[in-house]
């Protein structure tokens, strides 16, 4: 489940996926840029892993 999630957010050049370090910067990324946008895509279906990534 998660992996997919993150396949979908790596479209985004800026996004890189390295283990906590990666989840952490990721959420920083979507807090700062365009967050309504990313947040609507990456939890299409799927709100509660998007949360859950967050908070490790």
């Amino acid at each position: 489940m998660r992996s997919r999630l993150f396949l979908r957010l790596k479209r985004d050049n800026s996004l890189r996926i390295a283990g906590k370090q990666g989840e952490r910067r990721k959420a920083g990324f979507l807090k700062r840029r365009h967050l309504l946008e990313a947040y609507d895509y990456s939890t299409a279906g799927k709100p509660e892993t998007f949360h859950a990534s967050l908070k490790e």
